[in-house]
């Protein structure tokens, strides 16, 4: 009994942690493209804006020529914290 106390409290604790640190961020790109994937956290690292990236495949680009090449198909997501999402946005729009 004691153990399944501590189990859940821990439990708790970890979602509260995990749902804290996910508000934090806000998705800037997602992309399949790595030139710009690359060209973008290039000026992220500039100007010293601090970003996370994630990656996935499969989302979307659903094609017959991707499907065939057994590649999959791999997205980029870029994330940057809220209090820096307008510099984040300056940055990467300013060609």
């Amino acid at each position: 009994m004691k153990f399944l106390v501590i189990f859940i409290l821990l439990l708790i604790v970890g979602y509260y942690f995990w749902s804290f640190s996910k508000n934090r961020w806000e998705e800037v790109l997602t992309t399949q493209d790595v030139e710009k994937y690359m060209a973008i956290v290039g000026k992220l690292q500039a100007a010293r804006i601090k970003y996370k990236t994630t990656t996935g495949g499969e989302e979307f680009n659903f094609r017959n020529s991707t499907l065939l090449s057994r590649t999959p198909p791999i997205s980029y997501t870029i994330w940057i914290p809220k209090d820096q999402i307008y510099k984040a946005y300056k940055i990467i729009n300013n060609n």
